[in-house]
């Protein structure tokens, strides 16, 4: 545990001490469980993601992005569907020392701040997508989108992993 001096939000010590933060520390498998499918799903979402902004950068300009996008958003959805509920499952297991890190909250800053960029790029940049679907480079903000897309997500990898650590 870490002090910080600070008392942690009352919903992460309600977290932390109800039966879903106990049931994940005293289970012998339940946790190292828990974290694979958090790993596999991230991992999932974090290749789908990757692959489609890559394209977006230029990258095999010869597949349609619309193709690409109906093959690799769901495959994104479906990795965030399993590392959502996943970390909030390693969250309850010490809910109090994880919420009074900074870079906890980085983390969930990122991931807010990657789902606006996918909202900014589903509403405004696909909406001109037959202008650069294929063989034609993706419009500056597009490709502005799909950086802040890739430096966001690996924010989200590097501050999950640092919470560990720190």
């Amino acid at each position: 545990m870490h002090d910080h001096g600070v008392d942690a939000p009352a919903l992460l010590v309600w977290l932390e001490a109800g039966a879903l933060g106990r049931m994940m520390r005293e289970s012998l498998w339940l946790y190292p469980s828990v974290e694979i499918l958090h790993i596999l799903g991230f991992a999932l979402l974090l290749t789908a993601v990757l692959l489609f902004d890559l394209r977006v950068l230029g990258r095999q300009a010869h597949l349609a992005v619309d193709d690409l996008g109906h093959l690799l958003l769901p495959a994104a959805w479906v990795g965030f569907g399993l590392a959502l509920p996943t970390g909030f499952l390693l969250l309850a297991t010490q809910a109090t020392a994880i919420g009074m890190q900074p870079v906890f909250w980085v983390k969930l800053g990122l991931i807010g701040l990657a789902g606006l960029n996918a909202l900014l790029f589903h509403r405004g940049c696909l909406r001109h997508l037959y202008r650069w679907n294929r063989a034609t480079p993706a419009p500056w903000r597009a490709q502005a989108v799909a950086v802040i897309s890739i430096a966001s997500w690996l924010g989200v990898l590097v501050s999950g992993r640092l919470i560990a650590y720190l």
